[in-house]
């Protein structure tokens, strides 16, 4: 009934799975702290006592992008270019889309190498001119403690949707009754090709909304079908509501890999070359304020061979 036997503020099991000594504060299941377990980078084949080896993007065919907020001491991006500022919470191996917190100016086109070319990604909130809307969210240290899966600094920031009308947005909304206060995340220069997509939605406080998702590979003309509704994983206990499950990682239900959450989105599109893609996402949200807030950890694009 230990949680964690020898105080290193890892659980015994996380340490079980993680390859290192639930009796040994000096051994940890992430020795060389880059936010990837030693089991995770065994496996990558990166090394897991070099904080320099860890998992990341192959840019001639992926993209991997990390959401960071300027709140927590994630450092202020100073008005520089999204891909580019500083961002004290940036997850080894992704790269940063920074914006400081309800700043719209912020919130501009990111620029990043992959694919064999340059793509674009923005964000947008079609439903508003709200900047209160507008989240860019860093959860304190203790409560990213909450996560102790792999990635640990990808789950702890988020970008995305404050609902409540005090706050600009359009309030409940059931997916017929109300309004939606929807983000989309837009997609410029991508290749012609069949691309997979991963986004993660947790959150290491309360959140626990749910949502649905559509896409267009037309720039916006048209969007295929709603995805059948998801529902945001959370890590602590309480809120309001409280939610039914918490997530912290490796304890059951769960998994150190994010991938595993069911709060992660996964889909797959084709780009013909030419025009935007976006994905809208659709929060479904209540008046209560964990029910009203929606949040994008980041997300992994790979295209296909």
């Amino acid at each position: 009934n230990v949680v964690d036997t020898d105080g290193d503020g890892f659980a015994d099991n996380h340490e079980v799975l993680g390859g290192s000594s639930p009796t040994d504060p000096a051994s940890g299941p992430d020795t060389d702290g880059d936010g990837w377990s030693n089991a995770t980078e065994i496996a990558a084949g990166t090394s897991p006592t070099d904080p320099a080896s860890f998992p990341a993007a192959d840019i001639a065919t992926e993209l991997w992008v990390d959401f960071n907020s300027n709140q927590a001491g994630g450092l202020t991006s100073a008005g520089a270019d999204p891909q580019d500022s500083a961002a004290a919470h940036n997850q080894s191996g992704f790269s940063s889309y920074h914006a400081n917190h309800e700043v719209i100016a912020e919130f501009t086109a990111g620029t990043y190498s992959a694919f064999g070319t340059s793509v674009t990604l923005t964000p947008v909130w079609p439903d508003t001119t709200r900047n209160t809307t507008m989240q860019s969210i860093s959860r304190s240290q203790a409560q990213a403690e909450s996560w102790d899966g792999d990635a640990r600094n990808l789950m702890r920031d988020w970008i995305g949707v404050d609902s409540r009308t005090a706050e600009g947005g359009n309030g409940p909304f059931d997916g017929s009754t109300g309004s939606p206060t929807r983000i989309e995340l837009v997609l410029g220069g991508l290749p012609a090709g069949t691309y997979d997509w991963t986004s993660f939605h947790h959150d290491v406080e309360h959140v626990f909304s749910d949502f649905r998702v559509e896409v267009s590979t037309d720039g916006g003309t048209t969007f295929g079908p709603l995805s059948p509704v998801q529902t945001m994983t959370d890590g602590l206990a309480g809120g309001a509501p409280a939610s039914p499950q918490i997530y912290d990682g490796p304890a059951v239900p769960g998994s150190l890999d994010p991938r595993e959450l069911p709060s992660t989105y996964e889909t797959t599109f084709t780009a013909n070359g030419t025009a935007n893609v976006i994905l809208r996402f659709v929060p479904l949200t209540e008046v209560a304020v964990h029910r009203a807030l929606f949040g994008i950890n980041g997300f992994q694009l790979e295209r296909q061979p």
